[in-house]
């Protein structure tokens, strides 16, 4: 008899290996201007006792001035992969996977376990590194599915798996014993 109450075997939200993109040109920006500012003050300390003075008193702002519009388009990248991580997940019951994935191009559905025909697991080295990765389903149509970012691909795997055993043999219908039947002899008369 089968249940009607499914049951979660898994949640997961997008690992925070996310941000790592829009934090290294933010970090890099950053790395350029401070090293360019403390030239520019320590040269000004430097003529100061001499009385001399730079020509432009100001140039120290004027430098962060100029990278200013790369930092607030990595600050706004920023923002934008925190809502994307905030909206995103990936749920399996013992007979769906249900999926919300993406911002600005938002991908969401359910996937009948029974309908999913293989699994492929990829991580990248940061992804090795970080515990996370690239599960992509394909189904029994051909659809293509990948889930980036999932946390502890190895271990969500195994779950999947798991339930999709399960839901394959809940699936299959029930085969009654074979009866032994009679003789019949009008299964050899001519068909009329």
């Amino acid at each position: 008899m089968k249940s009607t109450v499914e049951t979660t075997l898994a949640c997961r939200r997008v690992h925070w290996g996310i941000f790592v993109l829009p934090i290294l040109p933010l970090g890099a920006t950053i790395l350029a201007i401070v090293p360019a500012m403390l030239v520019v003050n320590l040269f000004k300390n430097m003529l100061r006792p001499i009385g001399s003075e730079i020509a432009i008193p100001y140039i120290s702002h004027i430098i962060a001035l100029l990278a200013l519009p790369g930092v607030t388009v990595c600050i706004a990248l920023l923002v934008i992969v925190f809502i994307a991580y905030n909206r995103s997940s990936v749920t399996l019951t013992d007979r769906r996977l249900h999926y919300r994935i993406g911002l600005v191009s938002c991908t969401s559905g359910e996937l009948p376990l029974s309908n999913v025909d293989a699994i492929f697991l990829s991580d990248s080295l940061l992804g090795r590194l970080l515990g996370y990765g690239t599960i992509t389903v394909t189904t029994v149509g051909g659809l293509i599915i990948p889930f980036y970012y999932v946390p502890d691909i190895v271990e969500f795997h195994r779950i999947l798996q798991k339930a999709i055993d399960n839901s394959r043999h809940l699936s299959q219908p029930e085969s009654k014993p074979a009866q032994a039947s009679a003789p019949d002899a009008a299964r050899y008369m001519p068909k009329a």
